[in-house]
């Protein structure tokens, strides 16, 4: 119907407008091209136009106004429909914004009860990781003294089951440890890295408890003698590799060979450490698996936490590196994983010599006063914050051992406070305290410095109590391996 109307008007528009129109151009043009024109008024052209004869002219003028308005009847729709569209667009593009709105929100509603459970689950694995270690280093430690006893040793009956509960007591510890070391990896700590040998790593984890046991057999091969020192946690990686080792132990037949070496990548941009067993391959169908927490192969073994590869790979990824399983071959299991080489400028040659120990327990300060100076160093003490800036300002230290709790000031508004002094900014700081590195307070205070007070991290953190060896390798990893005399 609407394009018979439109054809209709096109039709009367053109016989009834377009042709009269047209009749008076003609004529007006007419006049000046004839020199003895025919004088007509243009009332007089526009009521010709209607007559008989001029009839097949208008027609012709009527089907002209007919495709002219079928013409513009299809635009005009056309373009109606496109405004349609773009309106029934427009409003389905605000329901979805309305949507996302109010999925954002649930979202975020949803990330807080997160964010609220992953703060509730650390303070409860805090507390109970206390207890555990508490506990399991009790019934270690006891049940080493039995096993130390002649007459227990002696006893068949009662020795093995006390070797069985050392051992379990040692799997809970590493557990435990394994299961903090995640969440501190995940959390992107720093790592305390220093400069280790692969050899001497490689060596440490052969001489374990593992290779008490004769029927295994851990070599390291020659080639590894020659490999470059790499820097990263001593510990980590360390433990990285025992439980590669252990995790062959668990899983092969009780005459397996275990094999370890480390050297460059070909790129010689990493060193690339291997374990290697000749036992039974790992099935295809636990190779996609094998670093996900708390997924064995197979049975899970009486003595397996299912966390130690899950460890060794949030270990070695910190790291910068990666670790993988090698399944192309026949006989045997082959892990490897890297470690990049750090290309560091040349360590400090100047020997170090004047410590100041900021600690407000007499009989502790008096104990590193003593490892100290056993280590060739020049000591000074102060008891409180007053007193270090006093002697500071008579005798700047060449480093300092900090205690985070002090009286009358912080151990870590002290510490500030230093850091934004310019003469005292390059004094190297180890922190020793009874506050773990992962205490909230600790790293609350510490992201407070460094994001806002844009104040640097300490050069290292120990926790108490301490050893001479801790405190001897900390002292050369922030100074230099000649800054102390052993």
């Amino acid at each position: 119907m609407r394009k018979f109307l439109y054809s209709l008007f096109g039709f009367l528009n053109g016989c009834l407008l377009l042709h009269p129109i047209s009749m008076v151009l003609f004529v007006n043009l007419a006049k000046h091209e004839n020199p003895n024109p025919i004088h007509q008024g243009t009332l007089m052209i526009i009521l010709s136009s209607f007559s008989p004869e001029m009839l097949p002219m208008a027609l012709g003028f009527g089907l002209l106004g007919v495709v002219v308005s079928l013409i513009y009847e299809g635009q005009s729709s056309r373009l109606a429909k496109e405004k349609n569209r773009l309106r029934w667009e427009l409003a389905r593009g605000k329901a979805l914004m309305d949507e996302l709105e109010y999925r954002t929100q649930q979202l975020n509603e949803q990330k807080q009860k997160l964010l609220d459970l992953q703060r509730m689950r650390e303070r409860t694995i805090r507390f109970l990781v206390h207890d555990f270690k508490n506990q399991l280093g009790c019934i270690k430690g006891f049940s080493e003294i039995l096993l130390g006893r002649p007459t227990i040793s002696d006893d068949p009956d009662i020795r093995s089951p006390l070797v069985r509960i050392h051992r379990q007591a040692k799997v809970m510890i590493t557990g435990i440890r394994n299961l903090l070391d995640i969440a501190r990896l995940e959390e992107k700590s720093t790592l305390r890295k220093e400069l280790l040998s692969p050899v001497s790593i490689l060596q440490s984890v052969a001489t374990e408890d593992y290779a008490a046991h004769s029927e295994y057999e851990i070599s390291i091969t020659p080639e590894t003698i020659n490999c470059p020192s790499v820097f990263a946690e001593q510990d980590l990686i360390r433990r990285v590799i025992l439980n590669l080792v252990s995790n062959a132990i668990k899983h092969q037949r009780p005459d397996v060979r275990i094999m370890l070496s480390a050297g460059p990548d070909p790129s010689d941009q990493a060193v690339v450490f291997t374990c290697r067993d000749d036992g039974e391959p790992i099935s295809p169908d636990v190779q996609p698996h094998l670093f996900k927490a708390y997924r064995v192969g197979g049975e899970m073994a009486a003595d397996s936490t299912g966390l130690g590869l899950a460890f060794t790979k949030a270990a070695v990824e910190a790291h910068g590196g990666r670790i993988w399983y090698d399944g192309s071959e026949q006989n045997g299991n082959s892990f490897h994983f890297t470690i990049p080489l750090e290309r560091r400028g040349e360590m400090q040659t100047e020997k170090q010599r004047n410590v100041l120990v900021v600690e407000d327990e007499p009989d502790f300060s008096a104990l590193l006063e003593s490892m100290l100076r056993g280590l060739g160093f020049e000591v000074q003490s102060a008891f409180n914050a007053e007193d270090a800036l006093t002697k500071m300002e008579a005798q700047p230290p060449d480093m300092i051992t900090l205690d985070v709790k002090l009286p009358s000031k912080s151990g870590l508004l002290f510490y500030r406070q230093i850091k934004n002094r310019e003469k005292w900014r390059d004094i190297p700081v180890i922190v020793i305290s009874g506050l773990p590195a992962q205490d909230p307070e600790w790293r609350g205070f510490m992201k407070t410095f460094m994001e806002v007070d844009h104040v640097p991290a300490p050069q290292a953190y120990l926790d108490k109590p301490i050893n001479r060896d801790d405190l001897e390798t900390t002292i050369k990893n922030v100074l230099g391996d000649d800054s102390v005399q052993s």
